[in-house]
């Protein structure tokens, strides 16, 4: 079986849109396999688009998420693919009224410029400087984001002991450089990026939280059979 089949299998699993989360088992499986074979990462990036494009909103929107995963997961050489107009020209026809906008569900396009905006504030610079452009590129066009009206995040994310460290710096200092301009439009910036930046950290709980309950599930099942052999 070759590898393109192989991970369109992991990705169809894991965004299936009869489940009710992202199957974390089969995303893990998909990375597992890139990271075993990193020279199909344009692979996946084909696979995945064609997922976030399907008709079902609830299997886009599955795919989004699970394009996050991979760009968490995955490094630098899966993020290199993403940060080209290749695919992120995809995802602007999804949003743009130029193209295929109007027939995007506002959830999904909502969603893409969420993810947008969190990753040009949350990866290196060099690792992203097609996207930035690509969200200017829509801010241009006039598409914004349906900020949450009314809710006003006074402060960044509480930081959490763990690898985003420096991350959370980075993304601290951006959000003190558009609070201190004291411009209105650099606050509601500020509020927006707040707001991505909590969603984006709830996202990274909520994997934790499915992954650990996959593993009582493992070892639940495997308590089970040493039973039945026992028996």
């Amino acid at each position: 079986m070759d590898v393109r089949t192989v991970l369109d299998g992991y990705l169809r699993k894991a965004v299936h849109p009869n489940n009710h989360d992202l199957d974390v088992s089969a995303i893990d499986q998909f990375c597992l396999t890139l990271k075993k074979d990193p020279s199909k990462m344009s692979i996946a990036r084909e696979l995945l688009v064609s997922r976030i494009q399907s008709p079902n909103t609830k299997e886009s929107l599955l795919a989004l998420e699970a394009l996050e995963e991979c760009m968490e997961s995955l490094g630098r050489e899966f993020r290199s693919e993403i940060n080209k107009f290749r695919f992120l020209n995809e995802l602007i026809k999804m949003v743009s009224k130029k193209y295929n906008g109007d027939q995007t569900p506002r959830e999904v396009s909502d969603r893409i410029l969420n993810i947008l905006l969190t990753w040009t504030n949350k990866y290196d610079p060099c690792d992203c400087d097609k996207i930035q452009e690509a969200y200017n590129l829509l801010a241009t066009q006039g598409i914004q984001h349906r900020s949450q009206q009314n809710v006003i995040i006074r402060g960044p994310p509480v930081r959490h002991p763990d690898e985003r460290g420096p991350v959370l710096d980075k993304e601290q200092q951006k959000l003190k450089q558009l609070i201190s301009s004291g411009k209105p439009e650099n606050f509601e910036k500020a509020n927006l990026l707040i707001q991505n930046l909590y969603r984006d950290e709830e996202r990274r709980t909520q994997m934790k939280s499915r992954r650990l309950s996959e593993l009582q599930k493992v070892a639940e099942n495997t308590k089970l059979l040493n039973e039945m052999l026992d028996q």
